[in-house]
């Protein structure tokens, strides 16, 4: 069994409100807000300089490193790379009170947001993750226009921790094998050389097994039947296609499905043949697609597919009751100048109408010193 940490992702957002920012934090419990003013503390309202005091967010400060390990991914505009993973933990701690991030300029204004408004960016951008044990336990973000890639001169302050930044390499894997999806997810939460990190998925993580699958579509029913069943052909493709199954391949499911009537169309381009501006349908016949799910397989041999085809078939001749259509229809006498126009189409033999080979990706981070 593999033992996943339980994700609790507890946003901290630089927000500024009525002239502070507010970093939301928390652990397995109910997300805190806690107010952040200036180094020394905000100001009482009565001491306000005329000109608004720089806020700034102390990101690290409250971190409880005496708990797991706590990694931080820098997303910093001016890097030569997209991001940084620093894992010093004395960095880290020494950073406490040094390392801070300003949404606003010394004016009090926020730069550069029209200009990101006109470019329709994301307002907000994230510039740091904070993580235990490989757990996204906090966020920071600001606006873009401000300490992001669009800012005019943005107030970071990272306190040396980019000089603590370890290499790495982003790793892309696919699996075809859910057993080895899942032993890698449990050997890189075991290995501290890899990590998951701003790449672990927030939803569906582990992914369920997902089965390859094979849906075959068969011949196409036409019929001049007004009780024809539809689940009675169900039933007799079901009968005709579990014996022919290779190992390991199950059928999941079958379908019978009526199509809309079918149209009179010209044979040259296959548009339909207009009377008084509208289509003329033909109500001799009846149409029906048949399709099978097979789970475990992406294609079958072609004897099978032979014999699906005789096995379930079900088409009457309508060609006779075409030609008095045509003649009555139209008065017309080069009965090849037309033909059915069927939607979705007619298929006369058993075939693959798609198919999917059973794959996981899964993004990570090889932490291990280059070579």
């Amino acid at each position: 069994m593999i033992r996943l940490a339980s994700l609790a992702v507890l946003a901290i957002a630089g927000l500024l409100a009525f002239g502070a920012f507010y970093l939301a934090k928390g652990t397995e419990g109910e997300p805190s807000l806690i107010t952040t003013g200036t180094p020394d503390g905000p100001n009482p309202a009565s001491e306000a300089p005329a000109t608004p005091e720089v806020e700034k967010l102390f990101f690290l400060r409250g971190i409880n490193f005496d708990e797991g390990e706590i990694t931080l991914v820098l997303f910093p505009p001016d890097a030569d790379t997209e991001r940084l993973i620093i894992r010093d933990q004395d960095a880290l701690r020494a950073a406490q009170d040094r390392a801070y991030v300003n949404t606003m300029t010394p004016d009090g204004e926020a730069a550069g947001s029209l200009l990101v408004s006109m470019m329709a960016e994301t307002p907000d951008e994230v510039i740091a993750q904070i993580f235990r044990d490989d757990v996204l336990i906090a966020s920071v973000t600001c606006p873009n226009g401000t300490c992001g890639h669009f800012g005019d001169s943005p107030d970071l302050n990272f306190a040396g921790l980019t000089d603590h930044a370890v290499p790495f390499q982003p790793v892309m894997d696919e699996f075809s094998d859910y057993d080895a999806y899942l032993e890698t997810i449990e050997a890189i939460a075991q290995t501290p050389d890899f990590m998951l990190l701003d790449r672990r998925p927030l939803v569906d993580f582990p992914l369920p097994r997902r089965p390859s699958h094979l849906i075959v579509e068969l011949p196409t029913v036409v019929t001049t039947d007004v009780a024809f069943n539809p689940a009675l052909h169900e039933a007799l493709v079901q009968t005709a296609i579990t014996p022919l199954l290779p190992e390991g391949a199950s059928l999941d499911w079958v379908r019978v499905t009526e199509l809309p009537a079918a149209i009179l169309a010209d044979a040259d381009n296959n548009q339909p043949v207009l009377v008084n501006g509208a289509p003329i349908p033909f109500t001799d016949a009846r149409f029906f697609t048949v399709r099978a799910r097979i789970n475990g397989v992406t294609t079958l041999p072609a004897d099978v597919y032979n014999a699906l085809t005789e096995a379930t078939r079900n088409q009457v001749d309508t060609d006779a009751r075409f030609s008095e259509f045509v003649s009555a229809t139209l008065g017309a006498d080069c009965l090849d100048c037309y033909v059915l126009r069927i939607e979705g189409g007619r298929t006369d033999a058993a075939r693959a109408f798609d198919w999917r080979s059973e794959s996981y990706y899964l993004n990570y981070y090889d932490l291990r010193e280059a070579p």
